[in-house]
């Protein structure tokens, strides 16, 4: 039986994921809509009946009036042809080296003159003279409140020592830095201040590096002090008697591997790579109809963090994809994200296809002022969970994705019984192909012909390429007495066939563009001449048929009802006779109202009308090139409340003009194609 293709455009709604902490304002967006209307062409072998008919022979021989002819059905490109699979990952986040407070200043305890020169000399205001002496007095601590312990990996420390007395020191001073792990201090460093240090004067030691120390919080400073002796009588008043020495311990550029401390606020950084398929379709750029990704973050750290995750490849409004997540110390958190209305590409290197996804975490992280144990080794642990991604488009290099072009068998048997004796010369006899590819990327077809009279049997394959829809919405195929595979169309015909199977595939396999929805099919004639004339129009009438309740969503009927706010219908015909043709194309909710071409009310019918020139003839006085005609027209709101209606019933008429006294040349395969679609826009409200 003959199949006649109905093509149904559904709505893509997006949603737009959400990624930041407070709830967004419900997505709001403009889309559009486009219903194909199921419409058919109008062949001139429904046009031409006996009546109009004129014989004619050449050489003698009859021109056989018969055609064939039938398409395959559209085969689609389906979600299962745009699915990817990113492979599921787990990686951490560690966060390393730990920085401590930048710089932190602490005073030691103090030592009074009275530890630095004998008592019997300070009973009166004149100190007499006195010799050189070096005193050792009790240790001095030095206590931090920003750690308690730690284990340095880079770090410096050094001393500010503050003379406030009327005593010189001589050179040679030592200081002795100890960690003050009681019972048994640890000696970290000794300080040589090698030049005298003079009344009242304050001088820094060199800078001590800490790396590979484990330390605490407590110092002790332990003191080997030479004093200049006094060659003469000293008035010193009670507050140069109340003076002291003391130190400034300073600790700087602090980064620990372990520690127990207050941490500051610092980020740290990891990425990650996930790999994406090779056996599957090499994506430079993608629209996603569907697909998630989970993320299960695990804090570790005994710390506060804000961890951002930034995925390069998928972007939303253009910009990459990012989720920020507050998380509680040592705390657990799951994140689903919605990739459906996100984009795939490759900004890194525009125009190269995608081998991974990268996953790009960064953590800020801090105690809160609290003391706290940390490793460099705790982390943010974080698993990547991917479903299915299905995308609605695709620009990449596909893999092969084969459409299986389903069997056709045509059943000739009534063809030629008319036809008696022999000398039936069908030379110049063809099989058309028209390829219609909706896809962006160039299809192999391989078709295979099989003709069948009884036991005889003949085939033929064919193997082409088919331009890609950019280059070309059609390609066109003939087959004729020079196109052997190894029969020609001719040697199939031959044997009158009975029957006639055509089945095949088409692979998708290359660079280009795809989208959900894209189709692909074959439509098939063969052609024998006729000679006629006509001398009063012929007028055709296509069977009325419908538009059903389920070819147009019920959510799309709302919303032309509710958000519609522009709509067009266009009517696309090139006719490819050699006749002027009248056509009219009738919308209706009401089967009886098709008949005619009038409106009383537009809420409830729509009528379509173009006046089309005959196709362009050729020198062998058959139409070469078809003569295509758009007509427009803006639908009002009443006009659009039509397709709120279920069934809508539809019909073609054609007004096939006189000729007069010309006779045509013509083909049965001869028509008018006819192409029309409805488009309107509206607003979709996720709700």
């Amino acid at each position: 039986m003959l199949k006649r293709m109905f093509g149904v455009m559904s709505v893509a709604l997006f949603l737009i994921a959400s990624c930041t902490i407070n709830e967004p304002d419900p997505p709001v967006w403009d889309t559009t809509w486009k219903f194909d209307l199921p419409v058919k062409n109008v062949t001139l072998k429904e046009i031409v009946n006996d009546s109009t008919l004129i014989a004619d022979t050449t050489n003698g021989q009859p021109i056989v009036r018969f055609n064939i002819e039938d398409s395959t059905d559209w085969e689609y490109v389906k979600e299962s042809d745009l699915t990817v699979t990113p492979e599921n990952t787990s990686f951490e986040a560690r966060i390393g080296t730990i920085k401590l407070q930048q710089k932190s200043e602490v005073k030691s305890t103090e030592i009074s003159l009275s530890e630095l020169l004998p008592p019997e000399l300070l009973t009166r205001d004149t100190i007499p003279r006195y010799p050189g002496r070096t005193v050792t007095p009790d240790p001095k601590e030095v206590t931090y409140d920003f750690f308690e312990r730690a284990v340095i990996k880079n770090g410096k420390i050094y001393l500010t020592f503050h003379n406030d007395l009327f005593l010189k020191v001589d050179s040679g001073m030592t200081i002795d830095v100890f960690n003050n792990d009681s019972p048994n201090p640890t000696l970290i460093t000794s300080i040589v201040f090698s030049d005298p240090i003079e009344p009242y004067a304050v001088t820094q030691s060199e800078v001590v590096d800490l790396s590979g120390l484990e330390i605490s919080n407590h110092f002790l400073l332990k003191y080997t002090i030479p004093i200049a002796g006094s060659d003469t009588m000293q008035v010193v008043t009670d507050e140069q008697k109340n003076g002291t020495i003391y130190s400034i311990l300073t600790i700087e550029d602090i980064e620990v591997s372990e520690a127990d401390a207050k941490i500051p606020e610092q980020t740290f950084n990891r990425n990650q790579s996930i790999a994406m398929p090779k056996s599957e379709h090499k994506v430079i750029e993608a629209a996603i109809k569907s697909g998630h990704l989970t993320l299960n973050l695990q804090n570790q750290l005994p710390l506060y963090a804000q961890t951002k995750i930034t995925l390069p490849e998928i972007l939303e409004n253009g910009n990459a994809k990012q989720i920020v997540l507050d998380m509680q110390p040592n705390e657990n958190k799951l994140k689903e994200i919605d990739l459906s209305g996100l984009q795939i590409k490759n900004s890194s290197q525009p125009g190269q296809p995608i081998d991974s996804i990268h996953i790009q975490v960064e953590a800020t992280v801090h105690s809160n002022d609290q003391i706290v144990t940390i490793s460099e080794t705790d982390q943010i642990a974080v698993d990547v969970i991917f479903t299915d991604i299905i995308f609605q488009k695709i620009t990449g290099i596909l893999q092969p994705v084969s459409v299986d072009i389903e069997p056709n068998e045509v059943d000739n048997s009534d063809l030629f019984e008319k036809i008696q004796g022999n000398g039936l010369v069908l030379d110049d006899l063809q099989l058309k192909f028209k390829i219609e590819n909706q896809i962006d990327i160039p299809l192999h077809l391989i078709l295979n012909l099989k003709a069948q009279n009884g036991s005889q049997q003949k085939s033929m394959v064919v193997d082409e390429w088919i331009k890609a829809s950019s280059e070309a919405p059609f390609t066109e195929i003939i087959l004729d007495r020079n196109y052997k595979t190894p029969n020609s169309i001719i040697d199939l015909f031959s044997i009158l066939p009975e029957k006639i199977a055509i089945s095949g595939q088409a692979t998708i396999e290359g660079q280009g563009t795809v989208e959900l929805g894209q189709g692909v099919r074959a439509l098939y004639s063969v052609d024998s001449p006729l000679f006629f004339k006509l001398e009063n129009p012929i007028e055709y009438e296509s069977e009325t048929d419908s538009i059903k309740k389920d070819d147009i969503d019920q959510d799309v009927r709302d919303r032309l009802a509710d958000d519609w706010h522009q709509g067009e219908f266009h009517l696309i015909l090139r006719n490819g006779t050699p006749f002027a043709t009248d056509f009219f194309f009738i919308l209706a909710d009401d089967s009886t109202q098709v008949n005619s071409t009038t409106i009383t009310d537009s809420t409830k019918k729509i009528v379509i009308n173009a006046n089309i020139e005959r196709g362009q003839i050729g020198a062998d006085g058959y139409v070469e090139s078809p003569t295509e005609n758009e007509v427009v027209i803006k639908l009002g709101e009443q006009q659009m409340q039509l397709f709120q209606k279920s069934p809508i019933y539809f019909k073609q008429k054609a007004t096939i003009l006189p000729t007069g006294d010309t006779k045509v040349k013509v083909r049965t395969s001869d028509m008018i194609e006819v192409d029309g679609y409805i488009q309107t826009n509206f607003t979709v409200r996720f709700e």
